[in-house]
């Protein structure tokens, strides 16, 4: 990546990451010129009760730029006085089926497309190529009784992991990069156990699910191929966007 000229030390990004009260204050300003009227109200829908999903999004949205892993080391730190509540409205949150993360997703690629065409200057940009990116990685886990767990082909590696595998789909003008779509899978395997033993299926985590909810179509999908999915995300993309040139991906 091309360092910018007004920028003397790539330390002053990290003293500035290291202050949660800046980083905080930063990340509300940008959610402020965002227009998030109907995600809120999306949120309403999937939690009656307690506090606001909109303050929660808020926490869990800014979790990873803190430099925080997970929702443990959050708590941990002196950061979580800050918060008016406990780590498991969080949890719950993330747990909670009726939230339809796919959806939330584009609306916030759709709201950024409309920050980035209102800001732009040159009008060179508006002529510059646009593209879909495919891609997948792999998401490493230690344990084994996570729901749908199991072992996954790292193709790098040319040796199999524990964990998932994370397809993304993003949308690129040569001088941006918008994630439009998301989808997690596994892979059952030559013998159909993704690598697992019996008694380490038996174990893994189940959850019911409404069948009318977004979770549990995420949960169908987690079994699909990768292949078929990207198809239906480019598909569903290229129906929303004004213009796609071609598709990137990896062989």
């Amino acid at each position: 990546m091309q360092q910018r000229k007004n920028i003397k030390s790539f330390s002053e990004i990290t003293n500035y990451c290291k202050n949660s009260s800046i980083l905080l204050n930063t990340f509300s300003h940008l959610l402020n010129e965002i227009n998030l009227n109907y995600i809120h109200a999306l949120f309403n829908k999937t939690k009656s009760q307690g506090i606001e999903g909109k303050h929660i999004f808020k926490t869990l949205f800014v979790l990873r730029f803190l430099d925080f892993n997970n929702i443990h080391q959050l708590m941990q730190s002196g950061v979580s006085k800050e918060f008016a509540h406990k780590k498991d409205v969080l949890y719950d949150f993330l747990n909670n089926a009726k939230i339809d993360w796919r959806r939330i997703m584009w609306l916030f690629a759709k709201q950024t497309f409309n920050i980035i065409q209102t800001k732009t200057i040159d009008e060179n940009d508006k002529n510059l190529p646009k593209c879909l990116i495919v891609d997948d990685s792999i998401l490493p886990k230690s344990g084994k009784k996570m729901e749908l767990i199991g072992k996954v082909f790292d193709h790098g590696k040319h040796t199999y992991t524990l964990g998932m595998k994370l397809l993304t789909l993003g949308y690129s003008d040569c001088k941006s990069f918008i994630p439009l779509n998301f989808s997690l899978h596994n892979e059952a395997g030559k013998s159909g156990n993704r690598g697992m033993k019996p008694k380490e299926l038996e174990n893994q985590f189940k959850k019911d699910r409404d069948k009318n909810t977004p979770g549990y179509q995420r949960s169908l999908e987690v079994s699909k191929d990768k292949i078929s999915v990207a198809l239906e995300m480019i598909k569903s993309a290229i129906r929303k966007l004004d213009k796609v040139d071609y598709v990137l991906a990896d062989s």
